[in-house]
């Protein structure tokens, strides 16, 4: 009786430790809400993730400090990795000023957001065709996950 007992402890113990080494270890600080910041020498992003499920809503607001310029086209495209790059055009960009924040209304969903690689900004004034990379990084975390 004694060793059925020992037996069972020991395959129970081994079973136990065969189960916790198989679990998948997930990345709970990418998966939570954030908030983003880059800037380039003309631009300053800002990538805000909400929770939405199982998943982050990507909401995009940028400034220029273009001046006394007007521009005909203004596309701001996120890439991520692993996944294809969204674009987002302005509407009216003739519209958006210098220093005035434009937060896009389409969203865009992703599961981490540490997925986030940069941000490229693309305008057009007259025939002058311009495009600027911008990274993006979570500020607050950056000292808490190192």
């Amino acid at each position: 009786m004694k060793k059925q007992i020992i037996i069972l402890m020991l395959s129970l113990t081994t079973a136990v430790t065969g189960l916790t080494a198989c679990t998948k270890k997930i990345d709970k600080v990418g998966s939570s809400p954030a908030v983003l910041n880059g800037q380039s020498q003309h631009w300053k992003v800002e990538l805000e993730y909400v929770a939405n499920g199982d998943a982050l809503d990507e909401i995009i607001s940028m400034q220029t400090s273009i001046t006394e310029q007007t521009m005909s086209e203004v596309t701001a495209t996120i890439y991520h990795k692993d996944q294809e790059p969204k674009s987002l055009p302005v509407t009216e960009p003739e519209l958006f000023k210098t220093g005035q924040a434009l937060t896009f209304v389409d969203k865009g969903s992703v599961k981490n957001w540490k997925d986030t690689e940069q941000v490229a900004v693309e305008w057009k004034i007259g025939d002058t065709r311009v495009k600027e990379y911008v990274t993006v990084a979570n500020k607050s975390a950056s000292s808490s996950t190192k």
